[in-house]
């Protein structure tokens, strides 16, 4: 552990960066090529299985969102003590976090549960559809602690500067879940075919597997993880500590996947395919925004383990040097979204109705991609000091708009569907100029964390 430590708060900068970044990015596009081969195999169910899962989608990354109370107030707290080398009180955040995360997590699956039918009849999606996704987020739900408790331990492994632990892991389990995909979808080997509630099911056992693969690593690492169980001391006070550092990040993603159920709603008032469409674009979409969480995530833990031992100059070089390689990265993203969007669909879907609508939606997007560098990369920053507000207030009121945006100019004002891809464009753009601007100021190294 402290050979980790010191690589972070010592040794080469771009080497420090990328030992976390590369594996965490592997980690991350494994996730994206997961997903598009999900897409992939329901995709042979038909264009309603693909809208089915694309619209369950926006209610599972709500959910996932929620995880980051845990996992990102987890690492701010778990990577200070590490840069500080105060390693019982790591262990201390762990335990804290531990608990938290399954307390949350049911907390969520109640709420998903309970709330998953009304959601579904709000976004007015033909019968079909919304029975599809019902299937699929029942299974998803109930599967909820796990996706927590995999969130956290994966925070933790990079709170203490191994990324590359989870990565493997995580690689293993997205295989496992890519093998179940079909098996669970069409019924081979014997198995019953499930359709599109075998995709979930096949998603929750790989990660039930990945949690038991997570857990048993970190047992198996100097840390005393089982010599300092839990206590009850202060515990409501530490939980209000994790909660206050992660709350606004999670509320931020909770938030903006909940928003996109309302755009959904102006999405559906133009076709099935529409909503196809946008379902396939951002599968490619998390291309660059897998990448850029993968670089903040690393930039979390250079920057809490540097403030953590009081290099407050190398905590702003990790950052700006994250940020100039996202750029570059999302600058090429945009070019291929532009100029190869339509050959992106066709990847994934025959149905050539939704490959014209996938191909605009991509040319639109992909004009302000290079944002995302800004706003995502930025992100951890802020994570890693403490600091989690100002993502937040950057973030959520510029999301929130697109709705009444979106509203005004498709219907209202009858400019079509490209009017609702132009409005996410554009909030992209703003997002990112503004979190540069409060990144610069500079106030976010000041952060004070009780560890």
């Amino acid at each position: 552990m402290d050979e980790q430590v010191e690589l972070i708060t010592q040794g080469d900068l771009r080497k420090a960066l990328l030992k976390l970044a590369l594996p965490a990015t592997a980690m991350l596009l494994g996730v994206m090529l997961f997903e598009i081969i999900d897409i992939f195999w329901v995709g042979k169910i038909g264009a309603d299985a693909i809208a089915a899962v694309s619209v369950a989608a926006y209610l599972a990354w709500t959910a996932k969102a929620l995880a980051n109370i845990t996992a990102g107030g987890s690492n701010t707290l778990i990577s200070r003590s590490a840069g500080s080398k105060k390693w019982d009180r790591a262990v201390h955040w762990f335990w804290r976090g531990t608990l938290l995360a399954l307390i949350y997590s049911l907390f969520a699956a109640s709420l998903g549960i309970f709330t998953m039918k009304a959601m579904l009849q709000f976004m007015e999606l033909e019968y079909v559809v919304a029975e599809l996704a019902a299937g699929y987020l029942t299974i998803f739900y109930l599967a909820m602690p796990l996706i927590f408790l995999f969130s956290f331990f994966e925070s933790v492994f990079r709170a203490l500067g191994d990324a590359t632990t989870p990565a493997i892991i995580t690689g293993f389990s997205l295989s496992l879940n890519m093998i179940l995909d079909p098996i669970l979808i069409f019924g081979w080997f014997g198995a019953p075919a499930l359709g599109v509630t075998g995709a979930s099911l096949a998603s929750a056992i790989s990660e039930g597997i990945g949690v038991l693969l997570l857990a048993w690593r970190l047992s198996t690492t100097t840390l005393p993880f089982k010599n300092a169980l839990p206590n009850r001391d202060k515990i409501l006070a530490d939980f209000g500590q994790i909660t206050k550092i992660g709350m606004p990040l999670a509320l931020t993603g909770a938030l903006f996947s909940l928003i996109y159920i309302f755009i959904t709603k102006i999405v559906a008032q133009f076709g099935t395919v529409q909503i196809a469409a946008m379902g396939i674009g951002q599968r490619w979409e998390g291309l660059a925004y897998f990448v850029c969480i993968a670089m903040s995530t690393a930039v979390a833990s250079m920057v809490g383990q540097n403030l953590g031992a009081g290099n407050v100059q190398r905590a702003k070089d990790a950052a700006y040097l994250a940020t100039k390689y996202l750029f570059a990265f999302t600058f090429l993203v945009s070019l291929i979204f532009v100029f190869a969007g339509d050959r992106m669909a066709f990847i994934l879907t025959t149905d050539h109705a939704v490959i014209g609508a996938t191909g605009r939606y991509l040319l639109i997007i992909g004009l302000f991609e290079t944002a995302m560098a800004f706003e995502l990369g930025l992100e951890g920053a802020f994570l890693g000091s403490g600091n989690t507000w100002p993502p937040f207030f950057i973030s959520v009121p510029l999301t929130f708009a697109r709705i009444p945006v979106a509203w005004f100019l498709a219907l209202n004002m009858g400019l079509g569907i490209d009017a609702v891809w132009w409005t996410l464009s554009a909030s992209t753009l703003l997002k990112g100029i503004l979190m540069g601007f409060w990144f610069w100021r500079g106030k976010w190294v000041h952060t004070n964390v009780r560890i």
